[in-house]
């Protein structure tokens, strides 16, 4: 598989309305009657790859959900890289830990950024 193939797989299932998103460890899809049988052996074959990007994109939903105006993320950047040799691994749970620091990064950014609109009043 090809490094963008779990994102057209992402993009496909958008395409025909189909939902992707983790419940743990499983990777939920719906509603089963917008799953094609091509769509669905795509995601049987491509489960890891699919499972990564779903993570990642829900990591990214989440930060958005919270973010806080003026907040600095450059020390998210280290963060990319880091997710990247990860993803490369191919190791599932050095994914996930390098999620969680990703995450928690962003969402101390957010709380620093808070306290300082406080502080300054706004």
């Amino acid at each position: 598989m090809s490094s963008t193939d779990d994102i057209w797989i992402l993009h496909d299932a958008a395409r025909l309305g189909v939902y992707l998103r983790l419940d743990g460890e499983a990777l939920m899809a719906g509603p089963k009657e917008n799953i094609t049988p091509e769509l669905r052996q795509r995601l049987k074959d491509n489960r890891p790859e699919v499972v990564k990007t779903v993570m990642l994109r829900e990591a990214h939903e989440y930060l958005q959900r919270n973010h806080v105006e003026g907040a600095d993320l450059s020390m998210l950047d280290d963060w990319h890289g880091i997710i990247g040799h990860a993803h490369m691994s191919g190791d599932p749970e050095l994914f996930r830990i390098a999620l969680r620091g990703y995450t928690r990064a962003g969402l101390m950014a957010f709380k620093k950024a808070k306290r300082e609109r406080q502080e300054a009043g706004l």
